[in-house]
């Protein structure tokens, strides 16, 4: 298998990403994997995503890539992590598979995995706020409970821990041309879409689904969170279900 992997650096970068970046790349030879990687710093978080798919562009024209993998600069994982991932992209046939990372949320810590809002999303989200359900404008809602499922498919998901074929880079392109990566206004509600969101979306309409690898979780010091958090949800997660079986 032959990757490339596409990381934003900003100014600074924590330690424990370096050392799993690190240890990622002395190892994945290892697993039979071959890479190339490609990196910008000091941009804009949409100019870097575009930056690191043009570097990407330049290198796929003289070797082809079976898989782009997406790190951002602020995640911890293991090797075995990606190659997880990447292996279960092959054996599925997906063209993105997303791994699982969190984020504060409000007062929440919920996974960074978007779907859009239908009737019932709207009720929940207007009952919470003390609005009417007309009221809510934003398109998408953040999950706060995954399917028991090892893989299941989103509306959007961030760029911290996500592998795609370069095909889908190729149908956006042709479909909707460049920038490949853009943040846009939302309709309705004002607010800034990101170009994770952007590109999901864009993606969809050429026919990709986005994935989720349930196998996966990966720790993110955006926020503090990490493996800590992640545990505790696991364990609400647990109880919940223990209470439903009763």
């Amino acid at each position: 298998m032959n990757i490339a992997i596409l990381v934003p650096f900003y100014k600074n970068v924590p330690s424990l990403t370096c050392k799993c970046l690190l240890d990622l790349v002395i190892q994945l030879r290892n697993h039979g994997i071959s890479y190339s990687f490609h990196s910008t710093a000091d941009t804009y978080l949409h100019t870097a995503r575009e930056q690191l798919f043009e570097q990407f562009e330049a290198h796929a024209e003289k070797r082809e890539y079976d898989f782009v993998l997406h790190i951002d600069s602020d995640q911890t994982f293991r090797p075995e992590d990606v190659v997880r991932l990447l292996k279960h992209a092959e054996e599925n046939d997906y063209s993105i598979l997303s791994g699982i990372y969190f984020s504060e949320f409000g007062e929440m810590v919920l996974p960074v995995l978007l779907k859009e809002m239908d009737a019932e999303a709207k009720k929940r989200t207007a009952k919470a706020r003390g609005v009417k359900p007309g009221e809510v404008k934003e398109k998408y809602y953040r999950l706060v409970s995954m399917p028991n499922k090892p893989f299941f498919e989103v509306d959007s998901c961030g760029f911290g821990f996500m592998a795609c074929k370069p095909q889908v880079y190729k149908d956006i392109a042709e479909k909707f041309g460049r920038p490949v990566f853009a943040p846009e206004a939302e309709k309705g509600s004002g607010r800034i879409k990101g170009e994770d969101v952007i590109w999901c979306e864009k993606a969809k309409k050429a026919g990709h689904k986005v994935m989720v690898d349930h196998s996966v979780i990966v720790g993110h010091l955006g926020g503090e969170i990490g493996l800590r958090e992640y545990r505790a949800w696991v364990a609400e997660e647990l109880i919940k279900k223990k209470a439903k079986g009763k």
